[in-house]
């Protein structure tokens, strides 16, 4: 284990990549539903964008949480 991080700085950032995660659901959710729903193209596409990019930021919280179990063993 790496000497700098402790057992409480390991759990303290699983935790937080948790609470993003959660944050994150919403965020993803309604720009989905704004991007099927909406009738307007504009719309659509900011949806579209929306969503696009939390599931870009997911899979940076996932890469980094990943790296974090590997190489601390979380």
């Amino acid at each position: 284990m790496n000497p700098v991080l402790d057992d409480s700085t390991i759990d303290a950032t699983a935790r937080l990549y948790h609470r993003i995660n959660n944050k994150l659901v919403p965020i993803l959710a309604y720009a989905e539903l704004g991007e099927r729903l909406s009738q307007d193209e504009k719309v659509q596409a900011y949806c579209a964008k929306i969503h696009q990019s939390a599931c870009d930021l997911r899979a940076l919280i996932d890469a980094a949480s990943e790296h974090q179990a590997q190489h601390h063993m979380i």
